[in-house]
């Protein structure tokens, strides 16, 4: 349900984090920054526990987990951004725009599409293989440009090649 739904945010959110992490660690400046993601991370910790002790739905750790995630995606963006050249516009609009369309284009459609699925094996299969289909179709077209996408035409080709020989 609600619980399995956040942890997926949760881990998408902090897919994109990874990135900047390795970027801000390359500069082998990360001393202030470690401290300051330290407090950040903490702090949601402390603040999951006053909700929990206050009678807060078990869910609430992953809301703030959450919430708590922008001030550290801004922190990084803006660490990385201060110790080299990372074009932040460029980041957005090559990075994380496509990737909230394509989660947004797949997931929606693929909620509301097999909603009504009672059957739990039928649903899993059909759910997998449509999502799995959709995001091919959709990270082709929308994550890669057109010189990605003829690099991946190429490999295809050859392997096709190799298997046929």
């Amino acid at each position: 349900g609600v619980f399995t739904r956040l942890l997926i945010v949760y881990a998408l959110l902090y897919s994109l984090m990874h990135p900047l992490s390795m970027g801000i660690n390359a500069t082998g400046r990360n001393k202030f920054p470690q401290i300051a993601f330290g407090i950040i991370l903490i702090s949601a910790f402390l603040i999951s526990y006053i909700l929990l002790e206050n009678g807060y739905s078990p869910d609430s750790p992953f809301i703030v987990s959450i919430v708590i995630w922008f001030l550290h995606f801004s922190m990084s963006v803006f660490f990385l951004n201060k110790y080299t050249n990372f074009e932040v516009a460029a980041y957005f609009k090559e990075a994380v725009i496509p990737i909230v369309i394509i989660v947004l284009f797949s997931a929606i459609p693929t909620y509301y599409f097999f909603i009504d699925v009672e059957d739990k094996i039928i649903k899993l299969v059909s759910v997998t293989i449509f999502s799995f289909v959709l995001n091919l179709f959709l990270i082709y077209f929308i994550a890669m440009d057109k010189k990605a996408r003829i690099f991946l035409i190429k490999k295809i080709k050859n392997i096709k090649n190799k298997g046929v020989a």
